[in-house]
């Protein structure tokens, strides 16, 4: 949908959606979005099926109750709360005023908190095809209605939002409340209590975190001068999409399906060995998904962006995908904590790195603007990448392959390095050589990582496996 957003909308009403794509994340932690990783933990460990069914039941009525209750508080103080919340963002939509698209936004959460609710236990029940038919249906949905409501009535963020609204409640009703349904609603204290306990740190934790993904945005508009604030907002939240796109692609999907099997083995140094093992595979994969978004990310958003004024958002692409690499890596150091149901240190390093976010940001985006807010993710992420390896090594001793991570992401940081050179060499006289430069590249990085990372064995048993893969696929 990017190329059709970028032409519904301009640079600054683009820049607004993002500020409230944020505000909705933010809401969601608030309300108990980081329970949903309490259930999904301790769903696996009731040995019964009445208190399995206990685990979802109680877990979705509390975060539906409590994200209902918090935004019925909010709604009478819209008015006054849209200009905090959402900024300088009145000077530039045409399609509503700040508080009715607030209004919208504290419409959409409770729906959304029960639809999350709904598909998290169809993860836990490892039931893939139901989970992806709701998701694509509810995709369906929302991009009908935004081809009618953005692209024919000219709606722009209010027809992006009533499009979330509509979808989200539809899989709410529908999913959440089958499940409800079937499960016997009710809240059982005895197994909602532990939940509690082990996710009250998680939501600190996820706040700290909505701070690293979306704080840059806020902190660029307002380092930036006012004339152009949300206009690189807009520009930069398009970079960042692209940037974030091949780790939005595996990394989610990884984790759903990772750590429930993970908390189904009880044997305690078969699941330190595999932790370690994983998340070398992982950020291998992340990694080699990376380098085309990387060495290509020029041309990636020539094809997405459809007015010219966002084809800068170009420059901010390999420093976002290099990032998200670290942050992968921090994400599979995070499961070892969970296993241990160790959150509470969790929260320190969240705090330490967000600082750490917040500095590089004071410091770099009023010299190089939504560059520098690219460089600070970067920053940011590395530094977590780190904390979180020494946190999960000292408290559940994972012994994380170094040797093999750090050559991985030496690669990609060099892969980075090339992308910004030879994008400031381009021109239309060069960029065909410029090209033919990125693919050898492209060939010469995935020849390095194959290589240097995998060892024989590895390289053996994946062409093992894409060959049977290849031979089943001729099959059907």
């Amino acid at each position: 949908m990017t190329p059709l957003y970028t032409a519904w909308l301009v640079e600054a009403e683009y820049g607004v959606k993002e500020i409230i794509d944020l505000v909705l994340t933010a809401l969601g932690h608030v309300v108990g979005g980081n329970v949903l990783s309490g259930m999904v933990r301790f769903y696996f460990d009731q040995r019964s099926g009445e208190d399995r069914e206990a685990v979802i039941s109680s877990t979705t009525l509390f975060v539906s109750f409590v994200s209902l209750g918090v935004c019925a508080l909010a709604f009478p103080f819209r008015q006054e709360l849209a200009p905090l919340l959402l900024g300088r963002g009145d000077q530039y939509v045409s399609s509503g005023d700040l508080r009715d698209l607030l209004s919208l936004a504290l419409l959409i959460l409770p729906f959304h908190m029960a639809s999350e609710c709904g598909t998290q236990y169809l993860i836990a029940q490892r039931r893939s095809v139901f989970f992806s038919t709701v998701m694509i249906s509810k995709l369906l949905v929302q991009v009908t209605l935004q081809f009618f409501l953005i692209g024919y009535l000219g709606w722009g963020v209010r027809g992006f939002l009533v499009s979330m609204l509509v979808g989200e409640s539809l899989v709410s009703v529908t999913l959440t409340g089958w499940i409800l349904v079937s499960l016997r609603a009710r809240i059982v204290w005895r197994v909602l209590r532990p939940i509690l306990l082990y996710s009250a740190p998680l939501i600190p934790v996820g706040l700290c975190q909505l701070g690293l993904h979306q704080l840059d945005r806020r902190l660029l508009e307002a380092l930036s001068p006012a004339a152009e604030a949300l206009t690189w907002v807009g520009i930069y939240g398009l970079g960042y999409k692209l940037g974030y796109l091949v780790c939005a692609m595996i990394l989610g999907p990884f984790l759903q399906i990772w750590q429930p099997w993970i908390f189904r083995i009880e044997d305690r140094e078969e699941r330190t060995a595999l932790t370690a093992r994983v998340s070398t595979y992982a950020v291998v994969v992340i990694a080699f998904a990376s380098l085309p978004v990387i060495l290509f990310g020029r041309q990636g958003v020539e094809l997405l962006a459809s007015r010219e004024g966002y084809e800068l958002a170009y420059k901010v692409v390999p420093w976002i995908c290099t990032g998200y690499v670290f942050w992968a890596l921090y994400q599979t150091t995070q499961v070892a904590l969970f296993i241990a149901k160790r959150t509470a240190p969790l929260l320190w390093i969240n705090i330490l790195a967000l600082t750490v976010n917040v500095g590089l940001n004071l410091s770099l985006v009023p010299r190089f603007g939504y560059l520098g807010a690219a460089a600070a993710t970067l920053g940011t992420f590395l530094t977590l990448a780190v904390l979180g390896m020494a946190l999960a090594r000292g408290i559940a001793s994972i012994a994380f392959e170094i040797g093999r991570l750090t050559r991985t992401l030496l690669l990609l940081v060099a892969a980075g390095a090339l992308a910004i050179w030879l994008d400031g060499q381009t021109t239309t006289q060069l960029l065909a050589p410029i090209l033919a430069a990125k693919v050898a590249s492209w060939s010469a990085f995935s020849a390095l990582l194959w290589l240097s990372v995998l060892d024989a064995d590895e390289r053996r048993q994946l062409r093992g496996w894409l060959g049977e893969t290849a031979r089943r696929l001729r099959r059907r």
